[in-house]
């Protein structure tokens, strides 16, 4: 009981950790472009005047309702960012450590717990994959957005970006998961296919009329911002994998069970010389492909 509190407090301290170095490195990156550029977009938030003659019917407000908050410009501004920023790569360390928990084995390879270019390589691996499932597979369906733009409606969005996210992240498993057999890979592949494809076709939500459209930033500067914001997902989303990756390898190296997974680490990189067909070496070769990862 106690070696289990211990490596749940180890998951859960290296978990808060990497959230708070990839928050960190979050904001930074952040602050370098796509900050200013919504601090631009924001002086395009007009309220739309109503013509002369046009009768507006304006609740009268009670003393009870109180303002809705918002940061003020500067210190506490880049503070809320970062917060934001370490709340959401805290969820997403968490993802990533169930999933190296659950495979069993180092990020890397069996040799990772002591070779840390193995390990950030790994890390790489899987924060890319996190990447385009979470960042750029739903950014091609709804594009990161200015303050001020036109947009559907927030569940629609929500809805999109769920099942985009989802779809991807199992169209990337079938490409990864099973039996190195010809007829397997083709269904995998074909499956995996489909499901990338899948939110793609089915669209992004339609956008909502909005009035005072002429007082929207203009696409060019849209334009940079999802430049910018796919850049800074990018960046994080690789910073995150190597810093779990890390963790995760100094967690496996206190706790894990070297010994089960060292076979398969063995097997996958020295093929049996009484291995006479081809299809027996295709297997070890593929091992060795996913046990690298």
């Amino acid at each position: 009981m106690r070696d289990e509190i211990k490596e749940v407090s180890w998951l859960l301290g290296v978990s808060l950790a990497s959230a708070l170095l990839a928050g960190g490195f979050c904001t930074g990156v952040q602050q370098a472009q796509a900050i200013p550029l919504i601090i631009d977009a924001e002086a395009f938030e007009v309220e739309e005047i109503p013509a002369i003659g046009t009768i507006v019917d304006t609740p009268v407000a009670t003393a009870a309702e109180s303002e809705e908050w918002f940061p003020n410009d500067g210190a506490e501004r880049h503070v809320c960012t970062f917060l934001a920023n370490m709340l959401v790569m805290w969820g997403y360390s968490l993802m990533l450590l169930g999933v190296f928990v659950a495979r069993g084995s180092p990020v890397g390879g069996i040799k990772a717990t002591t070779d840390i270019l193995a390990t950030l390589r790994g890390g790489i691996w899987w924060g890319c994959c996190g990447f385009v499932v979470f960042g750029l597979a739903p950014g091609l369906n709804l594009p990161p957005e200015l303050p001020g733009m036109v947009a559907a409606e927030l569940v629609k969005r929500q809805g999109c970006w769920f099942l985009t996210s989802f779809m991807t992240c199992l169209g990337l498993a079938f490409f990864y998961v099973g039996e190195p057999t010809w007829s397997w890979k083709a269904l995998a592949y074909l499956i995996g296919i489909l499901c990338l494809l899948t939110p793609h076709l089915i669209g992004s939500p339609e956008y909502d009329h909005m009035p005072g459209a002429s007082d929207r930033p203009p696409p060019e500067l849209s334009a940079q911002f999802t430049t910018a914001a796919l850049i800074a997902q990018a960046l994080s989303w690789v910073f995150l994998g190597m810093v779990v990756a890390f963790g995760h390898n100094m967690y496996f190296a206190r706790f894990g069970d070297v010994q089960e997974a060292a076979p398969m680490a063995e097997d996958s990189v020295i093929a049996p010389s009484t291995v006479g067909s081809s299809g027996g070496n295709e297997n070890k070769e593929y091992r060795g492909e996913k046990d690298a990862i």
